[in-house]
């Protein structure tokens, strides 16, 4: 699917991105080396998304992580939308479009690679869509 190059977003132009220290940082990469982190991450960032009204959407979850979060109701998994790559089409085209609309109030990509130019397209449409972007790239389930 995607081929990630850089996981340092503060190696960004910068003029490309227009403020990398935006008050509210709009695209964060984080390495991830065991599933228990993982599973930390999700439930982190589920604590800090979860709005009324407003979908978490997930590209590539690691199910049995995102299962075993202990602070998540099973009601709750209704406004978490999962999308598989294997089963789906996901192009970044799509990923912007989700980001720009603002249904979601995160989008999570597991295990992506993007290039710097991708990165700013979707830091933009992050930005104008008022959506976070989370790559999580989980180093311990790559095989």
């Amino acid at each position: 699917m995607f081929a990630l190059n850089n996981n340092n977003i503060s190696k960004l132009n910068i003029t490309t991105l227009e403020a990398v220290n935006d008050s509210k940082q709009w695209l964060s990469i984080k390495d991830i080396n065991n599933v228990d982190s993982l599973t930390e991450q999700y439930s982190t960032i589920y604590q800090k998304h979860h709005v009324n009204n407003k979908w978490i959407l997930m590209i590539n979850p690691e199910n049995s992580s995102l299962e075993s979060m202990e602070n998540i109701s099973k009601k709750s998994f209704s406004k978490i939308l999962r999308v598989n790559s294997n089963k789906v089409n996901v192009r970044l085209e799509n990923i912007e479009t989700a980001l720009r609309k603002g249904n979601c109030s995160a989008v999570i990509i597991n295990n992506a690679s993007f290039t710097d130019i991708e990165l700013a397209q979707l830091y933009s449409s992050a930005k104008e869509g008022n959506t976070q972007c989370i790559i999580l790239n989980n180093k311990k389930l790559i095989h």
